[in-house]
């Protein structure tokens, strides 16, 4: 389906689904044919309610709500796109977000903001797509860019799956973490 989506839980602060929404409301006029799709209750649903009446995109942003973790890989899968505009906070800083790996692993092409250490594992063009936090213009302009070139952006999503299956399976680092432990020769 032609959907954007971003998958979490009570993050709307802390995924910058405002941002996401605000940016997809930017191009939405472009691209009639696509839809924006948040899974997970934010907390503030009243909020991004509030702004797709506003802008006229009530039927376009689809509030999924909670649900079932079985059910993410085929939500996952159901897109063409998926999305997290995390801002440059405190939380962001240290750390790499889950969904990274789950959306690399999902072969869609996926739009990260260049926070934490994103873009200390995976390369920018060759696996991921990065935007600098906080910046909807540029994040609109990302998503308008994969549009527009859907079909390479689709290569560069199949290099991050097999980038991640070759480098952090769990066959890979366990074999990594056990060489580490028998060096230690304790």
């Amino acid at each position: 389906e032609n959907l954007i989506t971003y998958i979490g839980n009570k993050s709307y602060y802390k995924d910058g689904v405002e941002i996401l929404v605000k940016s997809f409301i930017m191009i939405a006029n472009l691209y009639p044919d696509w839809n924006l799709m948040i899974i997970g209750d934010s907390g503030n649903n009243n909020m991004i309610e509030q702004l797709a009446i506003n802008a006229r995109l009530e039927e376009r942003i689809i509030l999924m709500g909670n649900v079932h973790r079985d059910k993410v890989p085929e939500l996952l899968c159901r897109s063409k796109i998926l999305a997290l505009a995390r801002p440059n906070n405190l939380q962001a800083e240290g750390g790499f977000p889950t969904k990274l790996g789950e959306y690399l692993l999902s072969e869609k092409p996926a739009i990260f903001t260049r926070v934490g250490e994103n873009d200390k594992y995976v390369i920018e063009n060759k696996h991921v797509f990065f935007v600098e936090p906080e910046n909807m213009i540029e994040y609109a302009n990302k998503m308008r860019y994969i549009l527009q070139n859907y079909s390479s952006s689709v290569v560069i999503a199949k290099q991050g799956r097999q980038y991640v299956e070759d480098n952090y399976s769990y066959i890979i680092v366990g074999k990594e973490l056990y060489n580490f432990l028998k060096s230690l020769k304790i």
